[in-house]
């Protein structure tokens, strides 16, 4: 046997030749189908519908992938796809690939659709847990957002005020709480004066004064005279520390007095506030604008709302700000899947970076905002800290089909730091608005074209989103007008009101604001519909309004004015015992003193005496 022969096992090494022969087809044939179903997997975990891709196409040597027919679902509307992209085209540099990581050195975008229908739901049975958990504190909070209703039967039934409970009141409290904090400045006033007595000895300088102004130097002498000036200059100095004493004293009970008499005015408001909160138990309608308005569009609101949450928090587990660890489903096995922690110190590089995006987004038919519009999108990563430079993105129009409308938007993402920074503002002129129900109004308002504004500021946990929708000819849909005059203070009647306030409104506009924590911001509704409305209903209501609000009031009196008058009669007492025990000892004292001072100067005249 030859020495080639023997070094090479021609046994073992057809098998081998045959093995790695089926390994490179099964790659040539099934790595695009492997990425294919990724793309499809990871999609679906992070939106929490189904994302479907219909092939792609992977040429590793060339660091190129092309993926087309993707269609991401709408996870609020299964039947309706958030968006469509005919190819997506991808450069990708090979090297970072064998550290596992991906980064897209650009991307180009053909066909990209919106709001397209879907031919089945798009809709998934198991959620991920990400997703699922996203979602359940999205609708908690949309479940605890109070929209008003706008009904008046609170004003055609008996007002029952028995509903408004003396414990209930904050008046009721604050008059308790005065008359004890009356009480125990009272206590501390007696003890501050206790064994203080001024008058004996505001007597005594008075008497001695008198004394002063009888004698003379036939009587006294020189040194009688004397004598007398040291008693006068005695009495004066301790006439002045008992001024100092009740300066003191007078100082801070003033102090306390001026506290407690604010609380005294305080009870008004407290009762204003009760008389406000007792009408609020009575179901009573709404007549203020806001109200009104949240009570008309509160519903399109949170429609509005809560996909932005919801992205929101997508946002915010997939691009945390600064080194905060990532905790991701762990990937499938027999057993428990687990979670997996990145931590993005833990390499040089991201694991996942679109360095640069071009997109080309297609609106179709026929409408004025038809047309394309291109978007640039720059530095998109999971690991913005280590790329160190936030995510930019940049759209408007670039050809229309017809009219004027325009498209801009300005988008910064900044999670490179430890403090989160995103800021997005929106424009869109002469889109298609939405038909949408009015709330108590049994009908639609049809919006038409309009524009829609969108404004977001974000800075650490605090946000201040503004959404703005206008339109200057909109179209009113009544469901079903009355054959008959309805009942005045019906709910039917309510409509016909509200309808006879808004058919002449053409120009329609709609403020939504969320602020505060990201995760549970108070929401605002706001739209020149709702003034009108309130404005005919105060003057349709405003007399019953009045005539109950009258009784609630009277009734919260009712129940204050014994523990108030206490209370206030009580301030009054510390007031008159300071002006009693201090004022007027001191008015006294200062007498006292300019009387002595008087006579020494008197005697400060006579020859040979000396005054000290």
């Amino acid at each position: 046997m030859s020495g080639a022969a023997r070094w090479l096992r021609w046994r073992a090494l057809v098998p081998l030749a045959l093995v790695l022969t089926l390994v490179g087809l099964a790659w040539v044939l099934l790595l695009d189908r492997a990425v294919e179903r990724g793309v499809e997997a990871a999609g679906t975990a992070v939106v929490g519908a189904r994302v479907d891709l219909a092939s792609a196409d992977l040429q590793l040597a060339e660091g190129a992938v092309t993926l087309r027919g993707l269609a991401v679902t709408n996870p609020d509307r299964p039947m309706q796809n958030l968006l469509e992209a005919d190819e997506l085209a991808a450069d990708i540099a090979v090297g970072p690939l064998l550290s596992q990581r991906v980064v897209v050195e650009r991307l180009s975008a053909r066909g990209v659709r919106f709001g397209t229908a879907r031919e089945t739901s798009g809709a998934i049975d198991r959620p991920s847990a990400a997703s699922r958990a996203l979602r359940q504190r999205v609708d908690a909070w949309a479940t605890g957002i109070r929209i008003p209703a706008l009904s008046v039967g609170g004003l055609q039934s008996a007002v029952d005020l028995a509903r408004v409970a003396p414990d209930s009141l904050r008046s009721l409290q604050a008059a308790r709480a005065l008359a004890d904090r009356a009480a125990a400045v009272e206590s501390e006033f007696s003890q501050q004066l206790a064994g203080l007595d001024p008058g004996p000895r505001i007597d005594s300088a008075r008497a001695l004064a008198s004394e002063l102004q009888r004698a003379n130097l036939l009587t006294l002498g020189v040194g009688g005279a004397t004598a007398m000036v040291g008693r006068a200059r005695r009495s004066l100095d301790g006439l002045a520390g008992l001024d100092r004493t009740l300066t003191t004293i007078d100082a801070a009970m003033r102090g306390r007095v001026t506290d407690l008499e604010a609380g005294v005015r305080g009870l008004a408001d407290a009762r204003a506030d009760d008389v406000r909160w007792a009408m609020g138990q009575l179901d009573l309608p709404v007549l203020e604008g806001p109200e009104v308005s949240t009570a008309m569009f509160g519903d399109l609101a949170l429609q509005w709302a809560r996909p932005v949450l919801f992205w929101l928090g997508v946002i915010d587990r997939y691009l945390p700000p600064g080194l905060d660890p990532r905790r991701l489903a762990g990937s499938k096995r027999a057993r428990r899947e687990g979670t997996t922690v990145h931590y993005p110190g833990g390499g040089a590089d991201p694991r996942f970076l679109v360095e640069r995006a071009d997109l080309g987004l297609v609106l179709g038919g026929a409408g004025v905002a038809a047309g394309a519009y291109a978007a640039q999108l720059t530095g998109l990563t999971t690991d913005p800290a280590i790329y160190g430079q936030p995510l930019r993105i940049l759209a408007g129009r670039t050809e229309g089909a017809t009219g004027p409308a325009a498209l801009e938007l300005a988008a910064v993402v900044d999670r490179v730091s430890d403090a989160t920074r995103d800021s997005v503002r929106a424009r869109a002129r002469g889109v298609a608005l939405p038909t949408v129900s009015v709330g108590g109004l049994d009908g639609q308002v049809a919006l038409g074209q309009g524009t829609a504004e969108l404004e977001v500021a974000r800075e650490a946990d605090r946000l201040d989103l503004r959404w703005r929708v206008a339109s200057p000819a909109v179209e009113w849909i009544r469901s079903e007008a009355p054959t008959v005059r309805p009942t005045r203070g019906s709910q039917a009647w309510v409509a016909d009101l509200m309808w006879r306030a808004v058919e002449g409104i053409r120009d329609v506009e709609i403020e939504m604001d969320l602020v505060g924590d990201p995760r549970a911001p108070s929401l605002a509704v706001r739209s020149n519909v709702g003034r009108a409305v309130a404005q005919s209903l105060r003057a349709e209501l405003g007399r019953e309004v009045r005539r109950v609000e009258a009784d609630v009031r009277a009734h919260v009196d009712g129940l204050v004015r014994v523990e108030a008058d206490a209370a206030e009669a009580r301030v009054a007492a510390v007031r008159d015992q300071l002006a009693d025990r201090v004022g007027v000892p001191r008015e006294r004292l200062a007498a006292a003193e300019a009387e002595l001072r008087a006579q020494l100067q008197r005697l400060a005249r006579i020859p040979g005496v000396r005054i000290p």
